[in-house]
C-alpha cells in the first residue's frame, strides 16, 4: 500500500513499532501490544517475543499503570482515548483491505516489520 495515507492513530502504531524495537517502554509501545492480536489478524507482524515482553502482565494493565504513573487520576480518560485511537486505526485498516506501510526503516533500508495485504476469506 502506498505511503502518504495517514490513518487515524497511525502515528501511535508507527511510534509503538519504533519504541518496541528500541526496547523503550512507552504508551505507544504498550498500545501496540494491546492491539497485537487484532493487528496480527490484519496482517501486521508483531513478533511473539515482543508480545511476551510484558512478563505475564496483560498489556492493557501495563498501559494503564504507565499512564497512572505519569498522569494520576487522568489515566482513565487517557487510557480510553488511546484505546479509541487504536480501534479507529484497526477499523481504517480493515476498510482499506490491506496494511499500509507504516514500518520504520533500518539503517540498511530494510523494513523491520512485515506488512502484508489483508485477505478476508469470505470477501472476494
Amino acid at each position: 500500500m502506498a505511503r502518504g495515507i495517514e490513518l487515524p492513530g497511525a502515528e501511535w502504531i508507527r511510534d509503538g513499532i519504533e519504541d518496541l524495537e528500541r526496547g523503550i517502554d512507552t504508551a505507544s509501545a504498550l498500545l501496540l501490544l494491546v492491539g497485537a492480536p487484532r493487528l496480527r489478524r490484519l496482517g501486521f507482524v508483531v513478533p511473539a517475543s515482543v508480545a511476551r515482553a510484558c512478563g505475564g502482565t496483560p498489556p492493557e494493565h501495563r498501559l494503564y499503570e504507565w499512564l497512572e504513573d505519569r498522569y494520576g487520576r487522568d489515566a482513565h480518560s487517557r487510557y480510553n482515548a488511546l484505546i479509541r485511537r487504536l480501534v479507529s486505526f484497526e477499523r481504517a485498516v480493515e476498510a482499506l483491505g490491506g496494511v499500509p506501510d507504516l514500518s520504520p526503516r533500518r539503517a540498511d533500508g530494510a523494513s523491520s516489520v512485515v506488512c502484508v495485504p489483508h485477505r478476508d476469506p469470505g470477501h472476494r
